[in-house]
């Protein structure tokens, strides 16, 4: 009787051991299982949030460029209508005229800048009148 009580000690010992062993792999790979899931969770996470970060970053670039020109674009109008406020009938009679008149700006009224001209020029040619 002791052979068997020996022996049956000895397979559940090996049982016990065996469990053991696969126990601790399930272990193992369940913690291994978790971490790719955590990891892979955590970094599309991470993706929406620079995703998110990076719309609402170019939205307010948008939105300060759209002000700066908006604010050019009214500085512009601004000045186009005060230097077509200084013109006359006369300077539209003909080229000697229209010539004059831009000098008179050019020369007197310094705040007026280059695209200031480029629009004016664009605008006296819609009137049928050749720029200078």
């Amino acid at each position: 009787m002791m052979i068997f009580s020996s022996l049956n000690e000895k397979l559940k010992r090996s049982q016990l051991i065996t469990v053991g062993i696969a126990g601790g792999i399930a272990v193992i790979m369940i913690m291994i299982i978790g971490t790719v899931i955590m990891g892979s969770a955590a970094h599309n996470d991470t993706e929406r949030a620079i995703h998110s970060v990076s719309t609402l970053y170019l939205d307010e670039l948008a939105g300060r460029r759209e002000q700066v020109v908006a604010n050019n674009l009214q500085s512009g109008i601004k000045n186009l209508k005060v230097a077509l406020s200084l013109m006359t009938e006369d300077d539209l009679s003909d080229q000697e005229h229209l010539q004059a008149f831009q000098a008179r700006m050019k020369n007197s009224i310094r705040w007026i800048d280059l695209p200031l001209w480029t629009e004016m020029e664009s605008f006296i040619h819609l009137w049928g009148i050749r720029p200078i």
